[in-house]
């Protein structure tokens, strides 16, 4: 890679780490602020979202697709039962296994939290094509670092540099 190619490269990186970081913030600080009416964190409202769109998963199963330990998702699916936000079934085939739902009372709250409204405000900004190109790439990255992840450990880079900004 010639020397300008890489000074680019290394600048987009720089740009994209700190977009990144600074829509992560603005995201968690903006729904952090519109789940305390309800009560929730925003963990706990993304595994609501998730079971309202698959239902019938298990705590196996929401842990890989939240990426979050069994533990956690446990925890999480508990309080949420407590509270009537989603219920939980025996598995038909395996008794050993609970399904989760979301419950009547959840839908009916239609979202106390307007968490729905703002998303829905910061993304109408947005046209067609580029919400697409959007939900694409950030598909694409995650689907890489997976991957990378996976490839070379917990603690390896693949440029070999170390520090807190590996590059997984």
């Amino acid at each position: 890679m010639t020397d300008e190619k890489q000074r680019s490269l290394q600048e987009f990186q720089t740009e994209w780490m700190l977009l990144l970081g600074d829509v992560g913030r603005l995201f968690r600080q903006r729904m952090t602020a519109a789940l305390r009416e309800a009560d929730l964190s925003i963990e706990e409202a993304i595994l609501v979202k998730r079971l309202a769109v698959e239902p019938g998963l298990t705590v196996s199963e929401l842990s890989r697709r939240l990426r979050m330990a069994k533990s956690q998702v446990s925890r999480f699916c508990t309080r949420l039962g407590e509270r009537g936000l989603i219920r939980r079934e025996p598995d038909p085939n395996d008794q050993r296994l609970w399904r989760f739902y979301v419950t009547e009372r959840a839908n009916a709250d239609d979202d106390p939290s307007d968490v729905d409204k703002l998303l829905g405000h910061a993304l109408s900004q947005l046209s067609q094509s580029d919400l697409t190109t959007a939900v694409s790439a950030l598909r694409m990255v995650r689907s890489i670092l997976s991957k990378v992840g996976i490839e070379n450990g917990p603690t390896d880079s693949p440029t070999g540099r170390t520090g807190p900004f590996l590059s997984r």
